[in-house]
């Protein structure tokens, strides 16, 4: 029995320095990944200015051709709503004169 308890703690302490182990190689990670991430986010920074430079006309002409389209569903939209308002009062019209009729 003693070599069994014995036995236990020996686990217990090999568990628990494993666990304190990786605890600390996680601690050394940490910073060096930070570090890493914090320089990757730089460098693509760095390549979106770059791009922003380039490249503004054609940012340009997509937004005026977006607007463009905006416009003409919006001239759509208010004819197709006219054209509803238009039936609606010719309808109205239509129900008055049947009934005065």
């Amino acid at each position: 029995m003693n070599k069994s308890s014995n036995n236990c703690s020996t686990e217990t302490n090999l568990r628990s320095a494993l666990i304190q182990v990786q605890r600390d190689l996680a601690l050394i990670r940490s910073p060096a990944a930070g570090l890493k991430r914090q320089r990757d986010m730089e460098v693509e920074e760095e390549e979106e200015e770059e791009e922003k430079e380039e490249e503004p006309a054609m940012e340009t002409d997509v937004k005026i051709a977006t607007s463009a389209k905006k416009a003409k569903s919006a001239k759509k939209r208010s004819r197709k709503v006219a054209r509803v308002v238009e039936e609606i009062h010719e309808s109205d019209q239509e129900m008055l004169e049947e009934e005065v009729h």
